[in-house]
């Protein structure tokens, strides 16, 4: 009778460990999908990544279905904004001429090849977001390189130049805008030193003043030899009886964008040019035919002292 007791009460014990519902485990991340979607910081979601990779590493799908839908969630979330986070590094990396640098372009495939944090199939969409830049920045550089090569203007030949130096980044390039830019400054100095200055005179000063960079003796002689051509249609006008022209001259100055240092080395004839206009305004006074004109000289002779 003893052993059926015995019998009855292992029986009774099973049968109730047989009706306990199974402890289902706490999840690792308590965040829904929306959450996840909500989370803009990579290194944020690099983290969560580690973390429920570690704590998923041997446990079954069926016990911890939330934490893996959780995982595979926050993957979905780092390719996005790793995806947002290059769309704003073009934009703000874009050259004027609409493309990024080749080598900007090919550091970051460097960098996204060697550190893959999802898998190669998932990673493979912000890969191609690179690969297609680099496509149109490599035909944007042999279309140029063809003009290059083809144009004979040597302004038109350092814009290029410049563009390929910038886009392709090989340093051949800039020691040929280099080349093109010092023929121009030879070409300047010896119509400075003649004296013999036409429109594309001023073109090559304005293209060498552009690319001077942080050769601030370079610029200041540049400028001062902008002055003189300025200084020198002045006069021609005067010269012609051209007053109007002559004050026209000097209104195209202002407008410069170096107006300010251009006029700073006409100090010295600045002067003269406002006494020729003082002298017709005390003209045009004493003869009543030119009465008219008077306050128009004054106030031109105020412009240039100005």
């Amino acid at each position: 009778m003893r052993h059926f007791y015995l019998f009855a009460a292992c029986l009774s014990f099973m049968l109730a460990g047989c009706n306990t519902t199974p402890v289902k485990p706490e999840p690792l991340v308590a965040l829904s999908a929306a959450q996840i979607k909500e989370i803009k910081s990579y290194d944020e979601l690099l983290a969560m990544r580690q973390k429920l990779t570690a704590g998923l590493a041997g446990k079954s799908q069926a016990d911890y279905a939330q934490d893996f839908a959780a995982l595979a969630q926050v993957e979905t979330q780092i390719v996005e904004v790793k995806k947002q986070s290059l769309a704003a590094a073009f934009d703000s990396q874009r050259e004027p001429e609409g493309v990024v640098a080749r080598p900007v372009l090919e550091g970051l495939l460097k960098e996204l090849n060697t550190a893959v944090p999802v898998s190669v199939e998932k990673w493979a969409s912000v890969i191609v977001l690179v690969e297609d830049e680099l496509v149109k920045t490599k035909a944007y550089i042999a279309t140029t390189e063809s003009k290059a090569n083809a144009v004979k203007d040597p302004l038109k030949k350092v814009a290029y130049f410049d563009q390929l130096a910038r886009i392709e980044g090989s340093d051949s390039w800039a020691e040929k805008r280099e080349a093109v830019l010092a023929n121009l400054v030879k070409q300047v100095r010896d119509a400075s030193k003649g004296e013999e200055y036409d429109e594309g005179t001023r073109d090559k000063l304005a293209l060498i003043k552009q690319f001077s960079g942080d050769d601030a003796a370079l610029l200041d002689e540049m400028i001062g030899v902008d002055a003189k051509i300025y200084e020198k249609d002045f006069f021609n006008f005067l010269a012609e009886g051209d007053a109007d022209s002559a004050y026209k001259t000097l209104e195209r100055m202002s407008n410069a964008n170096d107006f300010v240092a251009i006029k700073g080395k006409l100090a010295p004839t600045s002067q003269k040019m406002a006494e020729y206009f003082e002298a017709l305004a005390k003209e045009s006074v004493s003869d009543s035919s030119k009465l008219g004109q008077s306050y128009r000289w004054y106030n031109q002779a105020r412009g240039v002292r100005s």
